[in-house]
């Protein structure tokens, strides 16, 4: 968004510093996540996919997407669609996940109430924690 309203191209260059500690930053957390999140023995397969959607299927829509919005309405029309279009993504994609996690909190919670035994004389104990 900052690049929409730069009047002096020098300032870019002090923009960039923050965008590799930024970038930096943010594939650590991805690729810890992944590592984490990931079923035994598929989290390169994981990270894999994340480079792929990141480097190639992002960056190339991303490209094609801002080569035609530069070509037919400028550098700055550019820079402002990708600054405020992407905010309604966000909020779709923070809506999904937010969904999607919900949903999966409520199976773990099915799950451990069916692993519960009437007949084992410990499960009054798991219920509780449960």
């Amino acid at each position: 968004m900052v690049y929409t309203y730069m009047e002096q191209p020098w300032y870019v260059v002090l923009l960039e510093m923050l965008h590799g500690v930024t970038c930096g930053l943010l594939l650590a957390t991805l690729t810890t996540y992944l590592y984490d999140a990931a079923p035994k023995g598929a989290a390169g397969t994981m990270i894999g996919l994340l480079s792929a959607f990141l480097r190639g299927i992002g960056a190339g829509i991303a490209s094609l997407v801002g080569g035609v919005i530069y070509d037919d309405y400028g550098a700055q029309a550019m820079w402002k669609v990708g600054a405020f279009g992407i905010v309604p993504v966000m909020l779709a994609l923070v809506g999904i996940f937010s969904c999607l996690a919900r949903q999966d909190q409520v199976s773990v919670v099915e799950l451990d109430e069916n692993l519960v035994d009437d007949n084992d004389p410990h499960s009054a104990i798991r219920k509780d924690v449960v």
